[in-house]
């Protein structure tokens, strides 16, 4: 299923699209001919409740993967760098990132929702419990698993940007074991402290954090304002246009027009950048909406899912 997470975006958002026909999508395929589809909705929840079950005590032990991750780990990494290749293939190609950024993110808000929730369901009614889960959700949030640059995944996996951003339609013709390999050794290097911070953070707020980190990052990494039709949102100049202009500590950038990550921002930098990513004639349209209808949507497909075990 990480193989062809475009499959399972397919799948679970065909779920809450009231035009389409009960989903039949396929999502999982080989080119030897093996292949699962998922006719309705509780074969599809049951199927990513299954991969919860792969090893669950694992998934907060990362020494113990090797080179095999436990089948979550596997689809969580695969769906976060699908996302992110995406937002990067369309901040390079696309003027008119706000619009579609937003159905990206709603897309994969359903995903990780529809993903996590049905997980949580099936640790739940194994009754092994979603205490690894949560912790591996935990970690991955505390190491910044949404903040890894495209750019270092790309490098990582061999990849490189095309003319016009080919890095998510390049990403998607390969093999998603290399990228899950790729994202554990960014994020994860050896003696990590990740697990021992926010431990009372939930499942489903570390969820939601990975989901605005990624859309965030992305949005940073990509800087899709320079290609805007609309003058004036792009950091430097909405700064200068709203009393950050004698105000040299508060960019958020370095000499190169590239962003600074936000954990290394100032707390100057970081009021500047906040006031400039929630301002709708600022990057409101790049960074906080998409990560509204992102959170709306994963909102919508966790909570039925969630509910189950209420």
């Amino acid at each position: 299923m990480s193989y062809h997470i475009d499959d399972v975006h397919r799948a679970i958002n065909s779920l809450s699209d009231v035009k389409a026909r009960p989903p039949h999508d396929l999502v999982a395929s080989s080119h030897d001919g093996f292949s699962i589809v998922l006719a309705n909705p509780k074969q599809l929840a049951g199927a990513l409740g299954d991969l919860a079950l792969d090893r669950p005590q694992d998934l907060a032990n990362r020494a113990t993967w090797s080179t095999n991750p436990p089948a979550l780990a596997r689809l969580i990494a695969a769906e976060t760098v699908y996302t992110k290749l995406h937002l990067a293939d369309l901040a390079a190609s696309d003027s008119n990132y706000s619009a579609r950024a937003s159905a990206i993110a709603q897309q994969s808000g359903a995903a990780l929702g529809y993903i996590t929730g049905a997980a949580s369901v099936g640790l739940h009614v194994a009754g092994v419990g979603t205490d690894h889960f949560n912790s591996f959700m935990r970690d991955m949030v505390s190491m910044g698993a949404g903040n890894v640059p495209v750019d270092k995944l790309a490098g990582t996996l061999g990849i490189a940007g095309g003319p016009a951003g080919k890095l998510a339609s390049t990403m998607l013709g390969m093999g998603y074991d290399n990228a899950v390999g790729a994202f554990g050794s960014a994020l994860f290097p050896d003696g990590a402290e990740g697990a021992a911070r926010a431990q009372s953070a939930s499942l489903e707020e570390s969820s939601r954090a990975l989901l605005t980190q990624q859309i965030q990052s992305s949005a940073l990494d990509g800087q899709p304002w320079l290609k805007a039709t609309q003058p004036g949102t792009d950091p430097a100049t909405w700064l200068n246009q709203n009393g950050f202009a004698d105000r040299p500590g508060a960019r958020f950038w370095t000499a190169d027009g590239s962003m600074i990550p936000v954990r290394d921002m100032t707390d100057q930098q970081y009021d500047a950048f906040t006031r400039w990513a929630t301002a709708p004639n600022g990057g409101a349209a790049y960074i906080t909406v998409p990560q509204q209808e992102a959170l709306q949507s994963f909102t919508a497909q966790y909570e039925p899912l969630d509910r189950q075990t209420r």
